[in-house]
């Protein structure tokens, strides 16, 4: 099979895929408001009604 192009639907439907199944390990736990240790930068992303990928970049 060969890959997707980078900025097709597919390969963000894959990032976001991969992403979501790193987040949702059971080992890993976040409450959203919690503050982060000094010097750790939050990213936070969505997807859109579009389709589009955006944060708070």
């Amino acid at each position: 099979m060969a890959w997707p192009c980078r900025g097709s639907p597919l390969a963000v439907a894959m990032r976001v895929g991969a992403v979501l199944r790193l987040c949702s390990r059971p080992e890993l736990r976040y409450q959203q408001g919690q503050r982060p240790e000094p010097g750790i930068r939050e990213y936070f992303y969505y997807v859109d009604h579009q389709g589009q990928v955006r944060g708070d970049w």
